[in-house]
C-alpha cells in the first residue's frame, strides 16, 4: 500500500499509519521548512509537494492511504475558534481526496474539532462516498504522562452503491472538557489498568531537585508524577531524559513524552525553538497507534 501525507509535521502520524497498514510512504505535503527538514532526514527519497492548497492533484501519484493531521488552530479551545480562520483548509484536502480517491483516509485533529468543524468534515467525506468511524483518544490512554486528547477518523471508500448513498462516518464520542476523563465509548484498551489509570497521573511540569552547597546534584525529582513517568519509561523501553538543562526545557524530554524514536527530531540539525515548536504541534506516536487500532476494531466488529 502507498501512503500520501498532508500537513505531515515531523511525520508522527505517518509512522503510525505506515505500521498499521504496512504502507510505504509515497509523498508528503508540508510547508514548514523545519518539519520538511525532519521529513527529508527520515524519508530522503520521498518527494514533498509543499503547499497542499496549490497542488495540482491530477499530477500527484495516486495512493492507497491518505493521512492528514491538518491545522488545529481554528478548532482548538486554546485559540479563537474562528470558522473563517485561513488555516481551516480541509476543503483543499477534500479536493485531493476527490481526485486521488484513496481507499482509506486517516485524519487527526484536536478534541475541540468535535464541537466545531468535525460535522462539516464528516459530511464532506460522506458526500464523497466514504464511510467509517471517528472518536477521541487521549495520549494518556496509551500510557503517556499527559492527556493530549485528540480527534481521530478512519474513513474508507464505499464498497457498493448502497453504502455510498448512505455515506456515513459514525462518531462514537461526545466532547468533554479538556480536564475531564476520556469519555471514550469505544473498545476498552486491553493493555490493562496501568494504562487506563494514566488519565489521572499526568505531568504538567517537570522539576529538578536543587542541590545543597557542596552536594552533588541528585536525579530528577518527579514528585507526584513519578508513577506516570515510570510507566511511560516501561512502555517506551527507555529512561526519561533530563527535562531541564541550564534552566530551560530540554527538547529531548518532549520528544520522549511524544513517544517518538530517540533522536527522531533532536538528531536533526535544527534550533532548540524549532524542535520544541514542532514537537508541541506533533502527534504522540503510541497514541496514534492506539487510536488506529481501536477505530479499526470498531469498524470490523
Amino acid at each position: 500500500m502507498r501512503l500520501g501525507s498532508l500537513c505531515s509535521g515531523y511525520g508522527g502520524l505517518d509512522l503510525a499509519v505506515e505500521e498499521h497498514y504496512g504502507a510505504t510512504m509515497a509523498w508528503h505535503a508540508e510547508t514548514d521548512k523545519d518539519c520538511s527538514k525532519v521529513l527529508a532526514h527520515h524519508w530522503p527519497a520521498v518527494p514533498n509537494h509543499g503547499d497542499l492548497t496549490a497542488v495540482d492533484w491530477g499530477q500527484v501519484a495516486p495512493v492507497d492511504v491518505l493521512a492528514a493531521g491538518y491545522p488545529c488552530q481554528p478548532y482548538s479551545t486554546a485559540g479563537k475558534r474562528d470558522p473563517n480562520d485561513e488555516r481551516a483548509i480541509f476543503a483543499y484536502i477534500a479536493d485531493g481526496i476527490s481526485v486521488l480517491r484513496p481507499g482509506i483516509v486517516v485524519l487527526e485533529n484536536v478534541a475541540g474539532h468535535l464541537s466545531m468543524g468535525a460535522a462539516g468534515v464528516v459530511g464532506t467525506l460522506a458526500g464523497l462516498g466514504y464511510v467509517g468511524r471517528a472518536g477521541v483518544v487521549s495520549a494518556a490512554e496509551a500510557g503517556a504522562p499527559h492527556r493530549r486528547r485528540r480527534w481521530w477518523c478512519i474513513a474508507t471508500a464505499a464498497r457498493n452503491a448502497d453504502e455510498g448513498q448512505r455515506g456515513e462516518v459514525g462518531s462514537v464520542q461526545k466532547e468533554e472538557p479538556e480536564h475531564g476523563g476520556t469519555g471514550r465509548d469505544a473498545a476498552t484498551d486491553t493493555e490493562g489498568a496501568e494504562r487506563r489509570g494514566a488519565e489521572h497521573e499526568t505531568v504538567d511540569t517537570a522539576t529538578r531537585r536543587t542541590a545543597e552547597p557542596g552536594e552533588c546534584p541528585g536525579p530528577t525529582a518527579w514528585d507526584r508524577y513519578e508513577p506516570a513517568i515510570r510507566r511511560w519509561e516501561r512502555i517506551l523501553g527507555r529512561p526519561a531524559p533530563d527535562p531541564v538543562t541550564d534552566g530551560r526545557l530540554e527538547p529531548a524530554f518532549v520528544e520522549w513524552l511524544m513517544g517518538l524514536p530517540k533522536g527522531w527530531v533532536c538528531d536533526v540539525d535544527l534550533s532548540r525553538n524549532a524542535k520544541l515548536k514542532m514537537l508541541g504541534n506533533g502527534v504522540c506516536l503510541p497514541q496514534a497507534r492506539l487510536a488506529l487500532r481501536l477505530l479499526a476494531e470498531m469498524e470490523s466488529g
